[in-house]
């Protein structure tokens, strides 16, 4: 076997917990996830209900030095597929200039998902309007906003909580960067 085929492979492995989480969403979304007391929920309830639950079990699980360790190498060896494989193409273009560069452009990749935690904060506001939030009421009492009330609610409390946990304040400065970079460029 060639030595890329490995790092593929490699590659395709440490991708199989993504997908367990993908599919585990999209079962409960279909089947509902019993959250207290046999209450259950559907829909994107049930995916986020499930989401946060584990989420908070992965944060428990994080003062386990060996689950540490093994997340520390299972995101390393993703990071270093993606650089590993942005050399080898650009290195294979300088070699053949007369195909077309397949180097994989790693500043793009990160400019989309910048994009799309963006799109995806404003779409939760988006979906509380419409279908609601649950404000709380306790175990038994469901308080639910629809409207205005929700969408701010919502965008409040996940802008919140994503610049605790720096994702939309780390991803709305590197859009800026990308962005001012690409006009400067483009202005040359």
């Amino acid at each position: 076997m060639k030595k890329n085929n490995i790092k593929k492979y490699l590659f395709y492995i440490s991708l199989t917990p993504y997908l367990y989480v993908i599919i585990m969403s999209i079962f409960y979304a279909i089947t509902g996830y019993g959250i207290n007391l046999g209450n259950t929920a559907y829909g994107i309830d049930a995916m986020g209900n499930y989401l946060s639950d584990l989420f908070s079990d992965i944060l428990l699980a994080l003062f386990n030095p060996i689950i540490i360790i093994i997340a520390v190498l299972w995101i390393s060896y993703q990071i270093y597929y993606f650089v590993s494989t942005g050399k080898d193409n650009h290195q294979n273009n300088n070699e053949n200039k007369n195909e077309s560069p397949k180097c994989l452009d790693l500043k793009k990749i990160f400019f989309v998902i910048s994009v799309l935690c963006w799109i995806t904060y404003f779409l939760s506001g988006i979906w509380a309007f419409f279908f609601g939030s649950n404000t709380g009421g306790g175990l038994f009492n469901k308080i639910m906003e629809y409207g205005m009330d929700a969408m701010l609610h919502t965008w409040f409390w996940n802008l919140l909580a994503f610049s605790l946990i720096p994702v939309l304040p780390v991803s709305l400065i590197y859009i800026i960067i990308y962005l001012v970079v690409q006009h400067l460029k483009n202005r040359d």
